[in-house]
C-alpha cells in the first residue's frame, strides 16, 4: 500500500435534412462500388437501412455528428458481409430493428469513429474474423457489442453506455484483444459464453448492476470478483464517470478524479497495446492521445484548479495502489484512494480540505512508500 504521511444517449444534432431521392441516389451508388472503392457520403441524414456494402467497399461519412443513417423501419443499418478489407468510419447510424452495424461472415473491417444509437444493438458482428472495433460510441441501445464466432479481432477504445441489457457478449469466439473500454450504465458489463479460446480481455471501466456473467455460474457484481472468476479484467476498475448530456448525443466524460482534478475518472488507465492488437493514437473527434492512454473514444482532461499539493510513485503498476493521509503515529486522516490499478510512474495530487470528519486538513505532506 502507498500511503502519504500527513501532519495534523439520445442523439440531438442539428444537421440538414437530405430528400428520399437523395438517400435512394446514395443506396445506389453504394451498391455499385467496386473492390477498393470508399463511398464518400455528405452531411445529412439520409432514410437508409440494410445497406449492404459489396465486398471490399469503404463507407466513409462526413463525420459521426454530421452525416446520420435513420434507419427507422429496417432491421439493420449497415451490413457487410465480404472477405476482401473495408473499412466504415465517421458516421452515425440510428434505429435499426435488430443492429446498427451487422458484420456477418465478414473478414479484414474496421469500424471506426462511429455513433450507433437506438438500436436492438450497437454491433452485431459473427462468423468473421480480423475486425478492428475502435473510436466507437454505442448508446442507448438494447445491446452494446455482439460477438460471436469471432476470431483475430478486436474492440478498443470504445464507449459502450446505457444499453438495456449487456455492454459485451462473447459467444465461442478465439484470438480477441478487449481493451482500454467504457462498458457504462448496463444491466450486464460483460457476458462470456461458450467455447472461447484466446481471450485478452482487460483495461476497461464497467458500471453495470452485474460487472460480469459466465454460463454456469453465479454473476458478479465486482470488478475483483470478476476478475477472481474469469481470470480477465486483472487491470480493470469501477469508478464513477458522469458524461456531458445525454440527450444531446455528448458523451464526453465530465467526472474529475477527486484526488488529481486535472485528470477525468477515464483518464490514463489504459495501455497502447494487448493481445496484438493496438490502442488508436486519436480519438474519435480526431484529438491525439496525450500521456497515458484514455478509456473510451474521448480524450479527456481538465485544467489544473492550483499547483498540486505533491507527488508519489508506484514503483511497480502489477497491482493496485492504495493512498491516503496518515498522522506520524499511523492514524489515517482520509484516503485519498483505494484500490486502483494505478500504473508505474510519478502521479501529482491535491489534498482534500477536510478530512473523514469534516474537519480542515493541514497540508504539510511527506510521501512513504509502504
Amino acid at each position: 500500500m502507498k500511503k502519504l504521511l500527513a501532519l495534523g444517449f439520445l442523439l440531438s444534432v442539428m444537421v440538414p435534412i437530405v430528400h428520399a431521392e437523395d438517400a435512394a441516389t446514395i443506396k445506389a451508388r453504394v451498391g455499385k462500388a467496386a473492390k477498393g472503392e470508399t463511398v464518400q457520403l455528405p452531411a445529412g441524414t439520409f432514410a437508409l437501412g440494410d445497406l449492404l456494402l459489396p465486398d471490399g467497399a469503404s463507407l466513409k461519412g462526413a463525420g459521426y455528428k454530421a452525416t446520420i443513417i435513420d434507419a427507422s423501419g429496417h432491421d439493420f443499418g449497415l451490413i457487410v458481409n465480404g472477405k476482401a478489407p473495408a473499412r466504415i468510419s465517421d458516421l452515425a447510424v440510428a434505429s435499426a430493428a435488430q443492429a446498427g452495424v451487422r458484420l456477418d461472415g465478414a473478414s479484414n473491417v474496421a469500424v471506426e469513429r462511429v455513433l450507433v444509437r437506438n438500436c436492438g444493438s450497437g454491433v452485431l458482428a459473427r462468423n468473421g474474423s480480423k475486425i478492428a472495433l475502435r473510436n466507437l460510441v454505442l448508446a442507448d441501445n438494447y445491446a452494446g457489442v455482439n460477438l460471436a464466432r469471432i476470431t483475430d479481432s478486436s474492440l478498443v477504445n470504445c464507449t459502450v453506455a446505457y444499453s438495456g441489457s449487456t455492454a459485451l457478449r462473447i459467444d465461442a469466439c478465439d484470438r480477441l484483444a478487449i481493451f482500454n473500454n467504457l462498458f457504462t450504465y448496463a444491466a450486464t458489463g460483460i457476458s462470456v459464453n461458450g467455447a472461447n479460446g484466446q481471450l485478452a480481455i482487460d483495461r476497461n471501466l464497467c458500471i453495470a448492476n452485474w460487472v460480469g456473467r459466465m454460463a454456469g455460474e453465479a454473476a458478479r457484481r465486482k470488478v475483483e470478483a470478476w476478475s477472481a472468476l474469469s481470470g480477465h479484467d486483472k487491470h480493470s476498475l469501477t469508478i464513477g464517470v458522469t458524461y456531458g448530456n445525454r440527450d444531446a448525443g455528448d458523451l464526453r466524460p465530465t467526472s474529475p478524479l477527486p484526488w488529481a482534478p486535472d485528470r477525468a475518472t477515464t483518464s490514463d488507465w489504459g495501455v497502447a497495446a494487448l493481445g496484438g492488437a493496438k490502442a488508436p493514437r486519436t480519438d474519435i473527434d480526431g484529438k491525439p492521445r496525450v500521456g497515458g492512454v484514455d478509456l473510451g473514444a474521448y480524450e479527456a482532461g481538465f485544467g489544473a484548479p492550483r499547483e498540486p499539493d505533491g507527488t508519489f510513485t508506484v514503483q511497480s503498476g502489477s497491482g493496485v495502489t492504495s493512498a491516503g493521509l496518515f498522522t506520524q503515529d499511523d492514524r489515517c486522516v482520509r484516503y485519498l484512494f483505494q484500490n486502483l490499478p494505478l500504473q508505474k510512474g510519478a502521479y501529482r495530487y491535491w489534498l482534500p480540505t477536510r478530512d473523514w470528519q469534516g474537519r480542515p486538513c493541514r497540508r504539510e505532506v511527506q510521501a512513504q512508500d509502504r
